[in-house]
């Protein structure tokens, strides 16, 4: 069962600031690199990276892994058409794809592969949706092939309204670990997770 990933990194952080917080560093990598690093450690075969054209920032960040960029032209528009650019190049061999945002450094290896078992014990007809004690769905989403049309199709809204239209396809996968799911949006975010030294 071949895996892929989709990580849209074409968004324009604007509540960040001025600068790029995928190229921000933790630890001396990348916020970008330390999500990719996770993917391409775990059982996923594909990893393809959505960016704007010519973000050479993000590209550089990423230089020596396995890992092929797709740009998006229609970045502007929002990050449903990140989504739907980097599916659309997915090997027509690859049974399911996370949708996995360039910004959650606390992102595992292993938890993906968790993920993965997940979707295989399913027989890969599942969408399965790590869920957190309290019942909030998280990404990243690993989504079947048979959707891969509907997801090709999203437009400026990212995947939570076909989520919502296929709830009862969806698998949830328990996780009380909140540093799996921290993400960074402003400034403060990024200032939290540097408190919380995401390895």
């Amino acid at each position: 069962m071949k895996i892929g990933c989709v990580i849209p990194a074409a968004g324009f952080s604007r509540r960040f600031g001025a600068a790029d917080k995928l190229t921000a560093e933790l630890d001396g990598t990348a916020l970008v690199r330390k999500v990719c690093e996770a993917v391409v450690a775990s059982r996923v075969a594909v990893c393809l990276v959505v960016t704007q054209p010519a973000a050479v920032n993000v590209v550089t960040a990423l230089l020596g892994l396995p890992v092929s960029i797709v740009e998006n032209p229609k970045a502007a528009l929002g990050m449903g058409t990140s989504i739907a650019a980097g599916v659309a190049a997915l090997d027509t061999s690859v049974s399911g794809a996370f949708v996995l945002p360039a910004d959650m450094p606390g992102m595992t290896s292993e938890f993906l592969d968790q993920l993965i078992a997940c979707f295989a014990s399913e027989g890969g007809r599942k969408i399965i949706v790590p869920v957190t004690p309290s019942g909030e769905q998280r990404n990243p989403v690993l989504w079947p092939a048979a959707h891969f049309e509907a997801l090709k199709a999203l437009g400026s809204e990212g995947g939570k309204k076909l989520l919502d239209e296929l709830r009862e396809q969806v698998v949830q996968v328990p996780q009380s670990d909140a540093s799996l799911f921290a993400d960074v949006d402003t400034p403060e975010d990024f200032v939290r997770l540097l408190g919380g030294r995401v390895h």
